[in-house]
């Protein structure tokens, strides 16, 4: 079936830079040129992705010929392979993306052909085998895909050489058609609604009559007597539901996939027809012999019955069957007789093709190309490739990329390609199956196929391991990741054709292990995502069917599930919709200094734009929701770092408790917009993100970055907002908080210590008042206590009256001073007495400005020294008096100048060009380097002030920036390994633009 769908003047210091979008609130158009606008990537490599999936095929015998052709090459191709020889030719199709069946009457092949998507027409076109030509082509409209061929011998001579019927594919509905390929005419015979069928999967024909199978519920149609060959030719038949006796739904299937009919020899001489069909989920045989009653072979434990022959020679019917491949013998003659299993040709495969030839050889097409031959009377099968590895061809839907040491492997049609880094060789690793999904677990790989839903392992040597197949009816695997709390993988699964749900599966990773399955953990939703938390998992939903629309009035869900508790559906310990989505893409644990949260990003409904929200582990609860310019589509995180594909570009995800950047990923040129992409952890900490395209040309590319810098922001409306934010940042819980004026940063400067070592966050009052989100920050928190900075004059005690129940002003803790220099003594000896050394080291700033006070913040947290604000000729005798006799540290020219002139000596001096390069010097001297990083705008105090704490806790420094540019001081901190793997921006895009971001990731 189809897999696919206010500047600022510039000073000496500053490095200007340009802004360039971060895509949150770009335009849906806006993040398509990103993914070119850095192709100048030294170290990057991309070769070209290569398939030999046939999806359609035919032999001819006597003809000496085999035909295949393809869907997932560019350009897709006819390959003629002549049975003598073995040599294989290829022909490009002239329309359409590919072929899904072909049928053959006299010297004319049909070709049933794929409409590029989003196209209501698609086409049945001609090729004569004789002259190797293409000849006329009929077009069929309100189809994408023609799904069935089959030549007409109802209403016209066998081998007319012209006369086909074609079952196609639109979610609309099916339709049927007859065909003339010597006209390119194309009548329309029938139709189906798409809430009935939107697939004529099958088609047999015989001098009696047509058989229909149609999906995505299994049915089976007879047009034959009640509508004879001139009345089909008329177009006058009754209504299909009249056709005939033989027109029943296949109760539990999904579709009646393959279908053959003959008239074979009975007992006496007495001839009748026999039509045999297969179904798909489950798999089943349907013989109708002549005008007695069908009967129906079940086949439980297999998938489907995908391709059907009749030999009349002999009375047998002869069918392939998923997920193993095997092919299966039916005596026709015998209603007492069984299916049994005669060999297995192509193991794990799926059968494009299956005929008898007559001498009673059955010959079929694997998917992989393998053209073989069975011999019943030997037993004996011989196998080789129609399609030969000079005639591969670009892959236009790869389905995935990942890493194993030293080399990229991308996904393809039953194998992955192995691209070597160092060499640039090719190496194939076949499966059995599709691979759909895979996760890495040290040095090995492990891998969910389609259709079978079997799990193999791939070493670092390449060599496959069945590690188990799932079973209890679960098909195509959807998402996999591994619990190393559990030593086990969990592995989701779709459903049937026509179906929605899914299951969820522990699977031990050794080989020869037995799935524990869960066939429907979510209801009618599919698993698409997951994340290992402990014993537990966060799991992403999906709300589309296989083949079914979206679900009506449903939402796709973020859960957390242990597999524990109820044996179908273990135990959903909570439920997050998320409204609008239609998909979870991608779930991923993210961890701050207030602890970890849920990332969650994917597709809403509409498919034309994307998103990413961030939760509480505990509950569930939602942080933020964001929705970005295009659909995001691919999402894989390593070693604290995640990226992702939004709107085809390659982005770099900077998620913190409050927002989301999104920074554009430096990669490999490479021919496309990337269609997945897998990041991978190298030595020394460097980066690595392997990037796959899919469509004409495709290609791989390496992205080594190094080791990337990855921008976060924590930001609000307003400082009050950011202020909020730095604290949801930094704790989950905290019993006191600090109240700051946020209009005049006079008595806060010297705040930060404290609040470290009171373990509270940073709050700004407005007006005297508290804004509804910062009550509403207290009241998270469960504060007991807010302690105000400053008099009465800056926090009154009304402000009381504004905070939450339970939450007390405490005014006898109140820290205030007659002018700002005495407020910084009071908080210092407060800060001495909670941390009891009362001889702790001072630093000195000047309290005439804000920035070297607010750059000392963290560098006092982290060296357990106080902040003391001084002016030689404005501070009060005390101040002086406190500080004579301690040991202190001059932070910039003023505080420096002030000390000196009062003849109190400094250990050390910091004293930079600028605030910019004083900040500097400050991390250089209280920080190593290869530390986090905080970045607040340097030319207003309150959100520094607010990022001091968070900063400190972190054991990080507090550098400045100007609004759209980085000042060179700062790019030299940066370089010297400062935030090389994060830096958090602590203020909103007015303060601080989207163009930092980019700046940011190529510093240093």
């Amino acid at each position: 079936m189809p897999e696919d769908p206010g500047s600022e003047p510039r000073g000496e210091s500053e490095l200007l830079g340009n802004p360039l979008l971060d895509g949150l609130d770009a335009p849906e158009s806006a993040l398509e040129p990103l993914a070119q606008s850095f192709a100048q990537q030294q170290g990057s490599s991309s070769a070209p992705l290569l398939t030999n999936a046939v999806t359609a095929a035919h032999v001819d015998a006597a003809g000496g010929r085999a035909y295949a052709a393809t869907r997932s090459s560019v350009p897709a191709q006819l390959l003629v392979h002549d049975l003598g020889t073995g040599s294989s030719q290829a022909h490009d199709l002239p329309v359409g993306n590919g072929a899904w069946d072909l049928s053959q009457s006299g010297s004319t092949l049909a070709i049933g052909l794929i409409a590029p998507w989003n196209t209501s027409t698609t086409w049945v076109q001609g090729f004569d085998t004789s002259t190797g030509r293409f000849t006329a082509r009929a077009a069929l409209p309100g189809a994408n895909i023609v799904m069935s061929l089959a030549e007409d011998v109802f209403e016209h001579e066998a081998g007319n050489g012209r006369y086909f019927w074609a079952g196609t594919y639109h979610s609309g509905g099916a339709k049927l058609f007859l065909v003339d390929l010597q006209t390119g005419r194309a009548q329309q015979r029938a139709s189906w609604s798409g809430s009935t069928s939107a697939y004529v999967r099958s088609l047999s024909v015989t001098p009696e009559g047509v058989t229909i199978g149609l999906g995505t519920q299994a049915r089976v149609l007879r047009l034959d007597r009640a509508c004879t060959p001139a009345q089909s030719a008329a177009n006058t038949c009754p209504a299909p539901s009249a056709w005939s006796e033989f027109n029943r739904v296949i109760d539990g299937a999904s579709f009646a996939y393959a279908s053959a009919g003959a008239t074979v020899e009975g007992g006496e001489g007495a001839a009748f027809t026999v039509t045999a069909v297969g179904t798909e989920q489950p798999a089943g045989l349907l013989v109708h012999r002549g005008d007695g009653d069908a009967e129906r072979h079940a086949l439980p434990d297999l998938d489907t019955v995908d391709r059907v022959a009749i030999d009349p020679a002999t009375a047998t019917a002869w069918f392939t069957a998923r997920p193993t491949g095997a092919l299966y013998r039916l005596d026709l003659l015998d209603p007492g007789s069984v299916p049994a299993v005669q060999a297995t040709p192509v193991p794990g495969s799926e059968t494009r093709e299956l005929t008898v030839d007559a001498e009673g050889r059955v010959r079929g097409v694997a998917g992989t190309s393998e053209l073989w031959k069975f011999d019943p009377a030997s037993g004996g099968v011989e196998s080789r490739r129609i399609i030969p590895a000079h005639l591969e061809q670009p892959d236009a839907v790869t389905q995935g990329v990942t890493r194993l040491p030293g080399k990229t492997l991308v996904n393809g049609h039953w194998r992955y390609q192995a691209h070597d880094d160092r060499t640039g060789a090719i190496s194939t690793v076949e499966l059995p199956g599709e691979p759909k999904t895979q996760v890495r677990v040290g040095d090995r790989l492990y891998v969910g196929l389609y259709p079978s839903a079997q799990i193999y392992r791939i070493d670092a040597q390449l060599r496959a391991t069945r590690v188990t197949e799932i079973g209890q009816g679960q098909v195509r695997p959807a998402a996999i990741d591994y619990s190393e709390a559990l030593g086990r993988l969990l592995v989701a699964t779709g459903p049937a054709y026509g179906e929605y749900g899914g299951g969820l599966s522990l699977v031990d990773p050794a080989p020869g292990s037995t799935a524990s399955v869960y066939p429907r953990p979510v209801g009618q939703h599919q698993v698409s995502a997951i994340a290992p938390h402990e014993r537990g998992f966060f799991i992403g939903t999906a709300i589309q069917g296989e083949a079914r629309p979206n679900l009506s009035g449903e939402d796709a869900q973020v859960r957390h599930w242990l597999a524990e508790g109820d044996a179908s559906a273990g135990t959903t310990l909570w439920t997050r919709k998320i409204p609008g989505s239609a998909k979870v893409t991608g779930v991923e644990l993210v961890q701050s200094p207030a602890g970890v949260f849920v990332l969650a990003g994917g597709v809403t409904l509409h498919g034309g734009k994307g998103w990413f929200a961030a939760l509480e582990p505990g509950d569930g609860s939602l942080l933020w929701y964001r929705e970005v310019a295009g659909p995001v589509t691919s999402f894989d995180g390593e070693d604290g770092y995640a990226s992702a594909l939004v709107g085809g570009s390659l982005v770099q995800l900077g998620a913190s408790r409050t927002d989301i950047v999104l920074t554009p990923v430096k990669q490999a040129p490479a021919a496309g917009a990337p269609a997945y992409a897998a990041l991978e952890a190298l030595s020394g900490g460097a980066k690595q993100l392997a990037h796959v395209s899919t469509g004409a040309g495709a290609e791989l590319g390496l992205a080594k970055q190094g080791v990337p810098r990855v921008a976060h922001r924590a930001s609000g409306g307003d400082r009050y907002a950011t202020a909020v934010a730095v604290s949801r940042e930094t704790y989950a819980r905290a019993e006191t908080v600090i109240l700051a004026r946020g209009d005049d940063f006079a008595d806060a400067l010297a705040a930060g210590p404290l609040a470290a070592a009171l373990d509270a966050p940073i709050l700004l009052v407005q007006n005297g008042g508290l804004t509804q989100a910062t009550k509403n920050e207290i009241a998270r928190l469960g504060a007991k206590r807010a302690i105000p900075i400053g008099g009465t004059g800056a926090i009154p005690n009304s402000v009381r009256s504004h905070l939450p129940a339970g939450t007390n002003l405490d005014t006898g803790a109140r820290l205030a001073g007659a002018d700002r220099y005495a407020t910084s003594l009071a908080v210092a000896k407060r800060l001495a007495q909670v941390k009891g050394d009362p001889r702790m080291e001072i630093m000195v700033a000047t309290g005439t400005d804000f920035a070297d006070a607010i750059a000392a913040g963290p560098a006092a947290i982290r060296s357990g020294s106080a902040i003391v604000l001084y002016d030689q000729v404005r501070a009060a005798a005390p101040v002086r008096d406190y500080l004579r006799g301690r040991t202190v540290h001059a932070l910039g020219g003023p505080a420096a100048n002030a000390l000196r002139g009062a003849g109190i000596p400094a250990k050390s001096r910091l004293v930079g060009q600028d605030r910019f390069d004083t900040a500097r010097l400050i991390a250089e001297r209280y920080f190593s380097g290869k530390r986090p990083a905080y970045l607040a705008y340097g030319l207003d105090f309150p959100d520094g002030l607010a990022a001091s704490v968070l900063a400190g806790r972190d054991g990080a420094p507090l550098l400045l920036s100007r609004q759209n540019a980085l000042t060179a001081p700062t790019v030299r901190a940066l370089g010297r390994g400062y935030g090389e793997r994060y830096v958090m921006l602590v203020g909103g895009e007015g303060v601080m633009r989207p163009s930092l971001h980019e700046l940011l990731r190529d510093a240093g």
